[in-house]
């Protein structure tokens, strides 16, 4: 690693006009901000560009030796160089808000608002705030909201694997970019205190999944207990070392507490919504994804819940845990270091997809994958009234489950390696494509085409005029969407009706044909 030097900023300001004093500044950060580009927030993984570009612009505000000292080769050793444990016993890697000025702070925030969703990075600057209330309660500038550092594994381009890190003293991100999959870990969060009132106002970074938690621990029997004490996460960084460098991460096969089955549908819910807190810190399409690796049937079926010592969390030794296919998440209720009681730690790994699995497959803690297509559907013409069949072939760990989709859309009942489609219709020219997975995540086949060439053109099959009411029965395939129009010159046309109908020949009047000395029309498929 480069050796890490940082300037310390020495602040002060009244303890009870903190949080102001915050306030002001980023008032005024956010007019910089406006001028550098909007707060970017709701981006993904595979919104690498949007990231990537955030992060050239931010590198382009530095100087050489600051840009040495930001971006580090693509290496496990640096990706890992990361830690729970405070700034002044772990150095971080890259370079803090305290050394940069004001246009280099702007652009430093501007790629972690765009890395983060808009609840990651709300929670992000109040973990930040609390490193404020921290350095004036405690009188101590081992904390500061600014010794918050940003750091790049890799350059960050669009058509390689990099990594952007993220990490300070009780927040720490790794968002791989262009990897072999999806990932949003290892993500290393806690706070210290707990609860801190400032301004009337409480504080309590991590309530949503402590009360989540605190609910589920009210009803949880001795089945989710774990065996042992635990002062803090186990899959954290090296003790030793004080960084993530110990891989493989070896998880437990045995003594993993209750079955999510097991559970009763409220449990289940507040489960759910623990992870939830945790995966949403991502951006949405991000979240999405990784939600339904995580809470897909197939994936609860193997996730188990545990916990051990008190129910209170505010105790020492604490502790509870979510242990899935692939998800592992802890939360510990560990020593106080900066006051003499508990404070919170927890982590959010991957056993599959920690660094996207982009430094080769050391970080894999598992020998299970996903699903892999090994045949994908292809292109398809078929007449109206011919029946054709799509196929997908996928090879995997347990039991595959597929969902055929139609212009991305499910397909009710479609739930085959085959889908078949008995009387072709116009109505089913569309793409079409297989979603294959098993408990440890998704896959989607290639997209095929079906082309339905229209053989029939409509046509007006009778017309006649009764009572001041003209009427037509049109004939043709059913699917296409039909416009009827009307002219008086034959060159300029109006469009009267469209319809979709479901059988065919359909019929239509014109109770306004009487009003015209003379009245021509003509019936088109309408794209």
């Amino acid at each position: 690693m480069t050796n890490l030097t940082h300037s310390k900023e020495n602040k002060s300001s009244a303890a009870n006009g903190f949080q102001r004093l915050w306030r002001t500044s980023y008032k005024a950060l956010f007019c910089l901000m406006l001028l550098f580009g909007s707060f970017a927030t709701g981006f993904t993984q595979s919104n690498s560009a949007a990231v990537t570009a955030a992060s050239q612009a931010f590198l382009a505000t530095l100087s050489p030796a600051q840009s040495n000292n930001a971006v580090y080769a693509a290496t496990l050793e640096n990706a890992g160089h990361w830690s729970n444990f405070p700034i002044y016993e772990a150095a971080r890697s890259g370079l803090s808000l305290e050394s940069l000025n004001a246009t280099q702070r702007v652009a430093f925030l501007n790629v972690a608002y765009t890395a983060l969703s808009s609840s990651g990075t709300n929670f992000y600057e109040e973990i930040r705030a609390m490193d404020e209330y921290l350095r004036i309660n405690v009188n101590s500038n081992n904390y500061s909201p600014d010794k918050y550092y940003i750091s790049f594994v890799g350059a960050p381009v669009t058509n390689a694997p990099w990594l952007l890190q993220l990490s300070g003293h009780h927040a720490s991100y790794n968002n791989i970019y262009n990897a072999a999959y999806v990932s949003g870990t290892p993500v290393f969060i806690g706070t210290e205190p707990n609860i801190y009132t400032n301004e009337n106002i409480i504080h309590r970074p991590l309530a949503e999944p402590a009360d989540l938690i605190t609910t589920l621990r009210q009803t949880l029997t001795g089945a989710a207990q774990l065996s042992g004490t635990y002062s803090e996460v186990v899959f954290g960084v090296t003790p030793q070392t004080g960084y993530d460098d110990t891989f493989p991460n070896i998880y437990p096969t045995t003594g993993r507490g209750q079955l999510y089955t097991a559970l009763t549908t409220n449990q289940q819910a507040l489960v759910r919504g623990f992870v939830e807190f945790y995966v949403n810190q991502m951006p949405p399409e991000t979240a999405a994804s990784l939600l339904a690796d995580y809470l897909s049937d197939a994936a609860l079926a193997q996730t188990y819940v545990g916990y051990a010592g008190s129910s209170n969390l505010d105790t020492f030794q604490s502790y509870f845990r979510v242990d899935g296919p692939r998800l592992w998440i802890e939360f510990s209720a560990r020593a106080g270091v900066a006051y003499p009681f508990p404070h919170w730690h927890s982590i959010w790994r991957d056993k599959l997809t920690d660094y996207g699995a982009a430094f080769g497959t050391t970080t894999i803690s598992t020998a299970n994958r996903p699903p892999t297509i090994t045949s994908n559907p292809t292109n398809r013409t078929s007449e109206v009234g011919t029946s054709t069949t799509f196929n997908v072939t996928a090879t995997g760990n347990g039991t595959l489950y597929y969902q055929w989709q139609k212009n991305a859309a499910s397909i009710p009942n479609a739930t085959n390696a085959s889908y078949t489609i008995t009387s072709v219709t116009n109505s089913d020219a569309a793409s079409y494509r297989c979603q294959v997975w098993n408990f440890m995540g998704y896959r989607a086949s290639a997209s095929a085409t079906l082309t339905v060439p229209t053989t029939n053109a409509p046509t007006i099959a009778s017309s006649a005029y009764v009572n001041g009411i003209f009427q037509l029965q049109v004939a043709g395939d059913v699917g296409p969407n039909y416009i009827i129009q009307s002219s008086t010159n034959l060159t300029d046309w109006e469009s009267l009706y469209t319809t979709n109908p479901a059988v065919m020949p359909f019929n239509w009047f014109d109770p306004n044909a009487s009003n015209f000395p003379a009245r021509f029309f003509r019936v088109n498929y309408n794209p």
